[in-house]
């Protein structure tokens, strides 16, 4: 099979992730120096357990449950789509690059497709649901309290960022759905 990409959208993307790896090593670097400007020394052995410990709460979502059950599962809704979603666009990112689709007919294929479409939905169904809550019923304690001094613009920032993101998970899970089905 012949690559999805041309040799020059190759390029362009590669310099792109390449730019996205750096920048993240950036930040990485600079948390770094900072812990070792305060202690002197990163204890590495307590960086793995915690990252452990930080990676199983993300997967099971284990503070998130705690209260409100509902906006609660909606959340999980987009936070295990988009786990997944590491892994279809991992997958994709392969298939543009040499033209193969893994796993086409097999089982294990047939299995990938069925869970990401499932979870597509589940985020898309959780995204309406979040923004909705958010912009219609519009409950206070999704809000900053009035006596919390906040300049103006932070304010109005903190609610457009909000419908960026919103927005944005929306248009990339919806147009990677409709993507699927046509191709189907």
């Amino acid at each position: 099979m012949l690559p999805l990409l041309t040799p020059i959208e190759m390029i362009l993307f590669l310099a792109a992730m390449l730019t996205s790896l750096y920048g993240a090593y950036r930040v990485a670097d600079r948390i770094a120096r900072t812990i070792r400007r305060g202690q002197g020394k990163i204890d590495w052995d307590q960086a793995k357990k915690r990252l452990t410990e930080a990676l199983f709460k993300t997967i099971t979502l284990q503070p998130t449950f705690k209260i409100r059950l509902g906006p609660s599962l909606f959340h999980g809704f987009v936070a295990w789509g988009f786990m997944f979603y590491l892994l279809v666009n991992a997958l994709d990112v392969l298939k543009a690059f040499t033209g193969i689709e893994f796993f086409y007919d097999t089982v294990i294929g047939g299995l990938y497709r069925l869970v990401g479409d499932v979870l597509t939905v589940g985020v898309l169904v959780g995204m309406v649901y979040l923004v909705a809550r958010r912009w219609l019923v519009k409950p206070q304690n999704l809000n900053t309290r009035e006596d919390v001094l906040l300049q103006p613009r932070a304010r109005f920032g903190i609610k457009r960022d909000s419908a960026i993101v919103g927005a944005f998970i929306i248009a990339h899970v919806g147009a990677r759905f409709l993507g699927e089905s046509v191709t189907l």
